[in-house]
């Protein structure tokens, strides 16, 4: 299965052109797709569609805005959310321990801690990053040198943290790395992890 591209502000806002005749988005529209859609393309114009639909847009002569009133942020429709949500069950349950790691942080996930975390040769957590990212549920990016792991949007965010926190001895991995090992983004993750700590009742391995 073929991953898209994410959509950066400049493809929200051709997107958007081409939905309304040429009209410009906002920087305010062009931010709210982007944060609601997470930059999957298929939520973004699922996301357009439905605002439109539901009066949540207003069209001027030459741009589109986000209509008075409009909740924010912009609803993501249930045919996207479902259309990626439905893509966990498709997965294997040895993805899981990974997924509820990245979901229970804040920031992406440098890639590196991947084996650390999970215990794993860094030959097999990279084969489970890049089927995660086949199936379009992670998106890798490179940012300063490094690269890190992230959702490919919120609604598979939200889905894999609602099965709880990651289990204790990915907590326990993390707090023994040698933080001068680490990059800047690295310490704060294990760090955060740490501050979260393990939680007894929602975590599983």
């Amino acid at each position: 299965r073929l991953s898209p591209t994410p959509f950066d502000e400049a493809a929200t806002r051709e997107l958007v052109r081409a939905s309304f005749l040429g009209r410009a988005p906002t920087h305010r529209l062009a931010r709210a797709i982007g944060e609601c859609s997470g930059g999957n393309p298929l939520v973004a114009s699922e996301a357009i569609a439905s605002a439109f639909e539901k009066g949540l847009l207003a069209l001027g002569e030459e741009d589109v805005d986000i209509a008075e009133g409009a909740p924010t942020p912009l609803p993501v429709p249930s045919s996207a959310t479902d259309a990626l949500t439905s893509r966990l069950g498709a997965l294997s349950p040895d993805t899981l321990p990974l997924l509820r790691l990245i979901a229970s942080i804040e920031v992406p996930m440098p890639a590196a801690l991947a084996s650390a975390a999970l215990g794993l040769s860094k030959s097999d957590a990279g084969k489970r990053i890049e089927t995660l990212r086949e199936l379009g549920v992670l998106r890798w990016e490179i940012e300063d040198g490094e690269a890190r792991l992230s959702f490919a949007a919120p609604a598979l965010r939200r889905a894999v943290a609602e099965m709880g926190a990651p289990a204790p001895e990915v907590h326990a991995r993390l707090g023994e790395l040698e933080p001068s090992s680490l990059s800047l983004t690295g310490r704060v993750v294990c760090a955060y992890a740490a501050l979260r700590g393990p939680d007894p009742e929602g975590s599983a391995s």
